[in-house]
């Protein structure tokens, strides 16, 4: 009875290690989806309008003409956004989160990266960033061995 009980209370204190992480707020992946959604519609200007109205970022007049500029280029270089698709999101402590995505064009992805600042109770865009380096989306990870290796 005794070993019972110790091996449950280890699998009770383990358990949390093993859960997996919860998804991102909904608030976050609801508005990174609608500014795809504009995208998708050829809606920069209206994109960016709507995604910065919460943040300070908007007031960094000349970052968000830059951003938009980035943008429409490579949107022209690699075709119109298709879809999107969320590769992955990051959680530093309890007040930073970053959203990953990939935007579908013609010609080659785009990734996207949402970072999002919680000081209180409400999530602020601080920061987006947009290349379009594909291979990169494999750095983070760790590269497996070959089977020449």
């Amino acid at each position: 009875m005794k070993k019972s009980f110790i091996i449950l209370l280890m699998v009770l204190v383990c358990l949390p290690l093993f859960a997996a992480e919860p998804p991102p707020p909904e608030e976050l992946t609801q508005m990174t989806g609608k500014f795809f959604d504009l995208l998708k519609k050829d809606k920069v200007e209206q994109a960016y309008d709507e995604l910065l109205k919460t943040s300070k970022i908007k007031a960094r007049g000349e970052d968000v003409v830059q951003l938009k500029q980035q943008t429409r280029e490579a949107l022209t270089s690699f075709g119109p956004v298709l879809g999107f698709e969320l590769l992955e999101h990051r959680r530093k402590g309890f007040s930073l989160m970053q959203l990953i995505y990939f935007s579908w064009q013609d010609e080659r992805p785009l990734r996207w990266r949402f970072t999002f600042y919680r000081p209180k109770d409400k999530w602020r865009l601080v920061n987006i960033q947009l290349d379009d380096q594909a291979i990169q989306f494999w750095d983070d990870y760790p590269q497996k061995p070959s089977a020449a290796d």
